[in-house]
């Protein structure tokens, strides 16, 4: 691939929309990793209220997309949860002794999305002014 101005790669534009169970995801990360080497750049968006994405790389412009090539798309969506510990915490300066609850980290999605072996998720970016991938997650 050739460069763009100013040694931003050339990319083409990369958005859709993530449902789960009917319902848009906010808050998802999606990835686009490559499936051969040296064919394509990831890229990576974050989900807004109504599920839609757009993608950026690291080397192109903000939510400009990425490189064409066949890519692996993972969807993860992290949320808190209590795990039912909690902590003693001293005093210290202005703060006084105080219990804290011990929150823990995981996906609120289906685990097959998460892994770009599992992934079900398989786009091909063309050389065109957008692509469209919708995900749509049971």
């Amino acid at each position: 691939m050739g460069c763009g101005g100013g040694g931003k790669l050339k990319t083409y534009r990369v958005e859709g929309t993530v449902t789960y169970n009917g319902a848009p995801v906010e808050g998802a990360s999606v990835a686009f990793n490559p499936v051969k080497d040296g064919v394509g750049k990831p890229g990576f968006a974050k989900t807004d209220a109504t599920g839609k994405y757009r993608l950026s790389t690291t080397a192109g412009n903000v939510g400009a997309g990425t490189t064409p090539g066949e890519y692996a798309v993972t969807v993860k969506k992290e949320e808190a949860y209590s795990t039912g510990r909690t902590e003693r915490r001293e005093a210290s300066g202005d703060q006084p002794a105080h219990v804290e609850q011990i929150m823990g980290m995981r996906n609120a999605l289906p685990k097959e999305y998460a892994t770009v072996h599992d992934t079900p998720f398989k786009f091909t970016v063309e050389a065109k002014s957008l692509n469209e991938f919708d995900m749509t997650l049971k």
